[in-house]
């Protein structure tokens, strides 16, 4: 019942499946974080896509009372056109400024996906290895002595 190789063979079996769990539980961990940056990824989207649509509105709308203003008085000339040129060039800024304000949160967010990646724990094929023949060695050494104990030798 307590003979070395089968202690050694529990032993062994052991550590393989602790091994074996530790490496599903990094996966799934992994998983999470991917799924996590995803959502993140994609609200900060949304809000740069609103954000970037409600300036396109209120640079059209300006424009619009500006034409509207112009055909009112009458004034025609250089400084108009000027004006709707300079709201033209403002609504790109912001455009491109939106732009470059979500590329640098999506980057954060690959830095952070990185970094909490970094922290789990996977088991490699050498440690599980070596952590089975330690057990399996151990295991061995324990049965032996037990049974050296009960024949008093």
């Amino acid at each position: 019942m307590c003979d070395p190789v089968s202690i050694a063979a529990l032993a062994a079996a052991s550590a393989g499946v602790n091994a074996y769990a530790q490496n599903q539980t990094a996966k799934a961990q992994s998983k999470a974080f991917d799924q996590a940056a995803v959502v993140q990824k994609e609200e900060a989207m949304a809000v740069a896509e609103e954000n970037l649509g409600d300036r396109v509105k209120a640079a059209r709308e300006q424009r619009s009372r500006a034409r509207v203003a112009q055909g009112e008085s009458g004034l025609t000339g250089q400084s108009f056109a000027l004006s709707l040129n300079q709201s033209i060039q403002d609504q790109n800024q912001d455009s491109a400024r939106a732009t470059k304000n979500l590329a640098m949160q999506e980057r954060g967010i690959e830095q952070g996906l990185t970094s909490s990646k970094a922290n789990i724990r996977k088991v490699s094929a050498l440690e599980a290895g070596l952590n089975i023949a330690s057990a399996g060695i151990s295991g061995y050494s324990s049965g032996s002595a037990l049974e050296r104990a009960r024949s008093g030798k």
